[in-house]
Parts: structure tokens; sequence; C-alpha cells
């Protein structure tokens, strides 16, 4: 008998936590979706909460190996991280040329979404894009390394003078914060 009642039980814990998981997902959603308006200069209605929001978050990351679409913020803060990812403060965006590196911040397991959760699945040649001011940088994975907390100023070394390169970043081994997992890809195309 208790068996049966904890069974229901946790079917109801895991019935909350998915209910939770849709609910800022679809906000997630309809954020991308007013970013990616706002991008291709449409005319559509955007209220003042809404464009204060675009403002925060002026960019998205799709990664289509591990099914990854999330708003970038302009920064690292742990409201921007629970809404999506963010780009990490010191290093370039995707529109600064030649040589620049972009780093984007994401938790591996948020409360409200799943981040970087399966950052470590991609490997060599797998592809992420970023939508960034209405245009979108399409990187080509050349790189997996995990840096330990004590050595984060060695991400600077992954910069190119040559390439454009963007680095995702997130917590590693998960569950752990003891080192910082960095797939790094090579700008391949713009459009």
């Amino acid at each position: 008998m208790k068996l049966r009642y904890c069974l229901i039980l946790f079917v109801i814990v895991i019935g909350i936590i998915a209910a939770i998981f849709n609910k800022t997902s679809e906000e997630q959603r309809q954020l991308v979706d007013r970013i990616e308006k706002r991008n291709a200069k449409t005319d559509a209605a955007i209220t003042d909460e809404d464009a204060n929001k675009i403002l925060l978050a002026g960019a998205v990351i799709t990664i289509p190996k591990i099914n990854v679409e999330y708003p970038i913020f302009n920064d690292t803060s742990d409201e921007s991280l629970a809404k999506g990812a963010g780009f990490l403060e010191d290093f370039d965006r995707p529109d600064a040329g030649k040589g620049g590196l972009t780093v984007i911040a994401a938790h591996r397991l948020w409360r409200t979404h799943l981040g970087f959760l399966r950052l470590n699945e991609l490997g060599k040649g797998d592809t992420f894009q970023v939508l960034y001011q209405g245009v979108t940088y399409h990187y080509r994975v050349f790189k997996k390394v995990a840096i330990p907390v004590s050595q984060l100023e060695t991400i600077h070394d992954l910069a190119s003078p040559t390439k454009s390169r963007a680095a995702l970043y997130t917590c590693h081994p998960f569950p752990t914060t003891k080192e910082r997992l960095l797939v790094v890809g090579d700008l391949v195309a713009v459009d």
C-alpha cells in the first residue's frame, strides 16, 4: 500500500516539474519569436514590457543537435541565466570581425530550463548558430575542452588572430562546478 502511495506521489511531482518546464519553455519561445521579429524588422506590435525584454535579449543561440534555442542576454546575471544564456563580459560579440572570440554561457540544469545540459554531446563538425542584430552567424565546432575554474583566464587563448570564433560555456562535469566545459566553433557563414 505504501509503495502505491509513493508511486502516486512521484507521478504528481513529475507532472508538476513538467508543467513548470513547459511554461518556461513557452515563455522562452515567445521571447525568441519577438527577438526574431524585431531582428527581421517586422512591424509587429511590441509592448513597452516586450521592448525592455528585447533590449536585454537581443540575440538567440540555436544548437540543432541538442535541440537548444534560447535568448542570449547581455550579461550572465542569475536573472538572465534563469531565462536563457548570456554573453560573457570581456569578450566580443559575433559582429566584432576577424579574430574575435564570443563566449556564450548557460547553466547545465537550471530550475526553469535545461540550459546547456547536453552540451557535452557536441563534437567536431557539429554546428550552432547565433542570431545577433538581425544577422545569423554559423559556427562549426572544432574543439571541446574542460578548463579548471582556477585557470579560466586561459579562455582568451582560444581566440584566433585570423578567425572569428564562438565558445559555448557551462559548468562541468555535471552536476559539479569544478571545471568549465567549452565547445569552440569557427565562423563558417554569415547570413
